[in-house]
């Protein structure tokens, strides 16, 4: 990443993006992030490190994306299993549905992610789509924040990106699909997550896919439900959510990154009130620490999987027990997931 580059802001388009939504947890919450967003790219090696051996526009050509390649193994499974997760590609579509002000600061959006590679978002999207074909994966996992915000187009480009290459997927949505739904229903997102948006699960080859929409820094007494009783049969199973677990390991990079403990079931020591230009991250209430507890007792979740912090991280979380966030899909990220017989 060259140095000294900034994102600046004219005062009009900040005043658009503080009350774009009002309604959104911290309305500071995206203008923050649009000034944050180059650190991100700063903080992680492997995209400066592929940058250097960037080439041109090529069908055959997959240099522009980093994809990181996870084995989980399983005992009796019935065949190998192969998945490709995708997440933060912030897709940001606006047409004449939208306010002049939506559609301006859809504007601003799309110039801030083209500075994070040589290559649009549609662009790196369509990509990834395609590097998953020639994979031949079985699967995608959409893990959240695949659209910047929720607009019609926006969702109509989904549909075409998604249908485009005919393979199946799951997808669970993340903080960013939850921007402007006071202005748009969450219902235009029904169809992709199986009619429900809370929480989710497919099977495939006899292993369970769980995912679970954890906007909020939260979760209800539904989705901790849901999790005990997908969880309850002893099939062997992967969870997947947009914003991570919080785990010590992780805590370092995510603050020097974000400045905010952006993670599910924070400690109080990180607890931070809230204040302009800082992500506002709860306390976990009960419920939301019963559902990290019951991740960490289960005897058959196999893995974690999320994204929300935009670059990569694993480490174990408990005994046997990996987590996996993937860097994000507007700089070429997405993992691919080999599940096989142990």
């Amino acid at each position: 990443m060259p140095g000294g580059i900034k994102i600046i802001f004219k005062e009009k388009v900040k005043e658009i993006l503080l009350k774009i939504n009002p309604v959104y947890g911290t309305v500071h919450n995206i203008k923050n992030k649009m000034d944050i967003l180059l650190e991100i790219s700063s903080k992680n090696e492997i995209r400066l490190q592929n940058l250097e051996n960037k080439r041109g526009h090529d069908l055959t050509n997959y240099d522009h994306i980093q994809s990181e390649s996870t084995i989980i193994e399983i005992p009796e499974i019935e065949r190998i299993i192969t998945l490709m997760l995708i997440t933060d590609m912030h897709l940001t579509y606006s047409d004449e549905r939208d306010s002049g002000e939506v559609r301006e600061m859809a504007l601003e959006r799309a110039k801030a992610l083209k500075r994070f590679s040589d290559r649009d978002t549609e662009d790196l999207f369509d990509d990834i789509l395609r590097y998953a074909v020639n994979q031949n994966v079985d699967c995608l996992v959409l893990v959240g924040d695949i659209i910047d915000f929720l607009t019609p187009k926006n969702v109509e480009k989904l549909n075409i990106f998604l249908n485009k290459y005919r393979v199946p997927y799951f997808y669970i949505v993340g903080n960013h699909e939850h921007i402007m739904k006071h202005l748009w229903s969450m219902d235009l997102l029904l169809p992709f997550t199986n009619n429900r948006i809370g929480c989710n699960k497919m099977e495939i080859g006899g292993v369970k896919f769980i995912g679970i929409d954890n906007t909020g820094y939260k979760v209800s007494a539904e989705q901790l439900a849901f999790l005990s009783e997908e969880t309850a049969d002893n099939k062997p199973c992967l969870l997947f959510m947009h914003i991570p677990l919080y785990i010590e390991s992780l805590e370092k990079s995510t603050l020097e990154v974000w400045h905010s403990p952006i993670m599910l079931g924070i400690p109080e020591s990180l607890f931070m009130e809230r204040r302009p230009g800082i992500i506002h991250v709860p306390l976990p209430d009960n419920t939301t620490m019963e559902f990290c507890r019951l991740i960490e007792r289960s005897t058959n979740i196999y893995g974690v999987f999320a994204g929300h912090l935009h670059f990569s991280h694993t480490d174990v979380f408990t005994a046997g027990k990996n987590q996996y966030v993937t860097l994000a899909g507007y700089e070429g990220g997405c993992r691919k997931i080999i599940i096989k017989k142990k």
